[in-house]
């Protein structure tokens, strides 16, 4: 079974796991950890003793909010691990797709590569998208 950690600065793994929870439903399969709340704690201490619940058999996809930040530096670490995945740059649509498509039975790594790709087309910067086409909008219906 794959199992997914959603990792960030304060509060944002909270919220986006209720964002997927209100979409998808409850799941097993996802939790989070929201780092540095809580004072003093060690979050990859914290990850690793998660990872290690679910077995030795299970994959463990974790996401974290920032390429480079201290959320994701501290776990480079837990990559050592058999069936442990990184990612950064954790949003709603890419945990979304990670969810969806960890049911289909395709190797991890490449489902991983898809669903960035796929989160990064959905990334749009709407000024440029529909200032093209202007007057195919009706702007007074907003």
């Amino acid at each position: 079974m794959r199992h997914f950690i959603l990792m960030s600065h304060g509060y944002l793994a909270r919220g986006m796991a209720s964002s997927v929870e209100m979409i998808l439903g409850e799941r097993e399969d996802i939790s989070y950890i929201c780092a540095y709340v809580d004072g003093d704690a060690d979050i990859k201490d914290e990850a690793a003793k998660r990872i290690e619940s679910f077995g030795e058999d299970a994959e463990t996809v974790i996401l974290t909010d920032i390429f480079g930040g201290s959320v994701n530096n501290e776990l480079l670490g837990l990559m050592n691990r058999k069936n442990v995945y990184l990612v950064s740059g954790m949003n709603l649509s890419l945990v979304l797709e990670l969810l969806i498509r960890a049911e289909d039975g395709a190797e991890t790594g490449s489902i991983i590569a898809e669903c960035i790709q796929r989160a990064k087309e959905g990334m749009r910067f709407c000024n440029h998208e529909f200032s093209e086409n202007s007057e195919d909008i009706p702007l007074d219906e907003f």
